[in-house]
């Protein structure tokens, strides 16, 4: 929910040389470094393995190593970790030293999805902000300049939840489309009762472990949204409101259900083949 983007306005309000009350001019060297990654005081820190799901020991120590050394161009160095949730308790306690007493030119600006899910001796240390969804209206505004063709965007976001980052990841995502139409053709078959075309469907994953992930993951948000439709009846393409007319909600709910099941057994290292042709049956 523009957690990325609001670390990189905190480090240009920090590090800007032409600062309007308060506020970074978003026009000077810093802020155009921070803005495109490239300031070599603001680093951002992520699991560079990415089988691992957060940030492991050994990547926690080496920025505690990139920590103690001064800043190359400003007063400060910036350190954002991301998605510090995930983190193992090696890991929180390795973080937790020098978050504790952090060098003077140090701050420390930690992301994730959910505050209580991070350790209660990080988070005490920590001033908390919590990010609310954008409307779709704001999320679509935001994606203005992305050359996508309108019906692409305005799936995007309808699959984003408030969360540009992610509309913007789905637009950037070459398999998106792909991703996008399977899972409608998936809806419509659970609503035409079609179980050789879920199978249809499925099959074109059943190879690939990312793709099958990120399929699942389409299509779960797919129903979530036809569900949403049907709710409160707007924020639907063409595309949504046919489904919703044709899909019941035991139906919607159950594919939601058993997607996720497949993607818990999927993360476990079951068979991608065997979990894809098990889901159809789990569909009520």
């Amino acid at each position: 929910l523009g957690k990325t983007t609001l670390a990189q306005a905190f480090a240009q309000a920090i590090l800007c040389e032409n600062k309007k009350d308060g506020h970074a001019c978003g026009e000077c060297l810093a802020c155009k470094k921070v803005f495109s990654f490239n300031h070599p005081d603001v680093i951002f820190v992520t699991e560079p393995d990415k089988k691992k799901k957060g940030i492991s020991i050994d990547t926690v120590r080496q920025m505690r190593a990139d920590a103690i050394i001064k800043p190359n161009e400003s007063n400060y160095k910036i350190i954002v970790l991301e998605n510090v949730e995930n983190m193992s308790m090696g890991a929180i306690n390795a973080l937790l030293k020098i978050v504790e007493q952090p060098p003077l030119h140090v701050i420390f600006i930690l992301t994730c999805e959910n505050s209580y899910a991070i350790a209660e001796t990080i988070r005490s240390r920590c001033i908390c902000l919590e990010l609310n969804p954008v409307t779709n209206s704001q999320c679509l505004l935001a994606l203005s300049d992305n050359d996508a063709d309108d019906d692409l965007k305005n799936h995007a976001v309808l699959l984003a939840n408030g969360n540009i980052g992610r509309a913007i990841e789905c637009l950037e995502n070459t398999q998106f489309s792909a991703f996008n139409n399977d899972a409608f053709e998936f809806v419509a078959h659970l609503g035409a009762h079609s179980k050789i075309g879920l199978l249809e469907v499925l099959a074109k994953y059943e190879k690939d472990k990312p793709l099958a992930i990120s399929f699942l993951n389409t299509v779960i948000a797919t129903a979530s949204q036809i569900l949403r439709y049907k709710s409160i009846n707007q924020n639907g393409d063409d595309k949504i409101a046919k489904l919703a007319l044709e899909v019941s909600n035991g139906k919607l709910l159950s594919v939601i259900e058993a997607c996720q099941q497949a993607l818990n057994q999927i993360n476990l290292n079951a068979n991608v083949s065997l979990v894809l042709t098990h889901l159809t049956t789990q569909i009520k």
